[in-house]
């Protein structure tokens, strides 16, 4: 069992398992994914629907035979069909990959082995994850795997259009490959579930069509057809606009959110200037801006998991982009240490930019950790911890004559 200050008691083994091996999935499918039906696009003489046809035939074929493989795993078992499903997913990849050699045979096999795949591995998944999750920690434990995945969502796509720009698509294939069968290994240590399945063929589309599940079944059609459009269609028309620039690509998607939240940056950078201009306490001024900073992280964690992974990489150019719709943070917390040093707050022997990149870096640092681990309830108390000790060590105690002088 496994015990986090941010879970109210003892982490189901069986969840931090299921947890693992599905992020490790993710990290794979996020290398791959946005660009497959690019991949697919350019092997399939260009022709974008076929790609649809690919992904249509798929999902269909999948909704049809799930009823009867269903009756195949209460023969398997659980835990069985999820490791089944690993290699079958290996496979899938590994035959999408030799599309290029005969496109017509390797793409139905991969379109095989991924319709297999997904029946072996999303009802066992979702029956082991109502077991082994419990009811007081269900909420934060959805919470870590969204913030996880959304983590990753960021940071593959942008991994895997730098190794197809620079390399190829194999590169990234052969990585996405030793990733899944990687997470087979978390599987491992799943305990055993005793659910079956006792509907029939006829029986499951039956309650499919019932009219008090017709609400749900319409919404979850359109949901479906609004992430087949983000799923298949934007990164091949993304990829067009870019004129096939895979870097390009694998950063626009982060691009797109960062101008979404523009605004309320820029707003929160105003009033962080508008109380520098009005020479108020520098101390007070860092306090904040750090608390506004945790209360956007709260309200926009996906776009602050960007904005970090932005901020910090080591890419120039990447850097240069994202700075398009950043606000300039670096100033205004310089002119923060200015004031502070013309009122003999800042210790003699700390510098104006160092003291500014410290803080600076210590704050995204902390966000980005917290956010990785899924603990955005986190970041605010940890981001004054964070503060504190940065007082603590670059502003001296004021003294009564400062006070006065104030």
């Amino acid at each position: 069992m496994f015990k986090l200050h941010y879970f109210n008691g003892t982490l189901n083994t069986g969840f931090v398992a299921l947890y693992t091996g599905r992020m490790i999935q993710l990290a794979s499918i996020g290398l791959i994914g946005l660009f497959l039906p690019v991949y697919l696009l350019i092997h399939f003489q260009m022709r974008v629907d076929y790609v649809m046809l690919w992904y249509l035939a798929g999902h269909l074929a999948y909704s049809l035979i799930l009823p009867v493989g269903i009756r195949f795993l209460n023969v398997i078992g659980l835990r069985r069909s999820l490791r089944l499903s690993v290699i079958l997913d290996a496979l899938y990849l590994t035959t999408a990959l030799f599309i290029p050699r005969d496109p017509l045979l390797f793409a139905s096999l991969s379109a095989f082995f991924v319709v297999l795949a997904r029946l072996f591995f999303w009802l066992p998944y979702h029956i082991d994850f109502a077991k082994m999750t419990d009811r007081s920690n269900r909420g934060k434990e959805v919470g870590v795997i969204w913030a996880t995945h959304s983590f990753l969502g960021i940071i593959m796509p942008l991994a895997a259009g730098l190794l197809i720009g620079y390399y190829n698509f194999t590169i990234v294939f052969i990585l996405a490959v030793a990733l899944y069968l990687a997470s087979a290994i978390p599987f491992l240590f799943l305990p055993r579930t005793g659910e079956k399945f006792e509907w029939g063929y006829a029986e499951t589309f039956k309650n499919f069509f019932r009219k008090e599940n017709r609400p749900l079944v319409l919404s979850n059609l359109a949901n479906g057809a609004e992430n087949a459009v983000a799923l298949v269609i934007w990164p091949i028309f993304i990829w067009q606009i870019l004129a096939g620039n895979y870097v390009a690509v694998g950063a626009v998607s982060s691009l797109i959110v960062l101008a979404g939240v523009q605004p309320a940056l820029v707003e929160l950078m105003d009033e962080i200037q508008a109380q520098i201009d009005a020479i108020i306490d520098p101390t007070e001024v860092l306090r904040n801006f750090s608390m506004k900073l945790a209360d956007f992280c709260t309200a926009n964690p996906e776009a602050s998991a960007i904005i970090v992974s932005e901020l910090l990489t080591f890419d120039a150019d990447r850097l240069a982009l994202a700075m398009r719709y950043v606000p300039d943070m670096y100033g205004p917390i310089r002119t923060v240490m200015t004031l502070a040093r013309a009122q003999g707050i800042l210790r003699p022997g700390t510098g104006l930019e160092p003291a500014t990149d410290f803080f600076l870096s210590s704050v995204l640092n902390v966000i980005r950790t917290n956010f990785a681990t899924g603990r955005i309830d986190k970041v605010r108390p940890m981001l004054n911890v964070t503060l504190e000790i940065f007082l603590h060590g670059a502003f001296a105690e004021k003294t009564d004559h400062q006070e006065e002088t104030r």
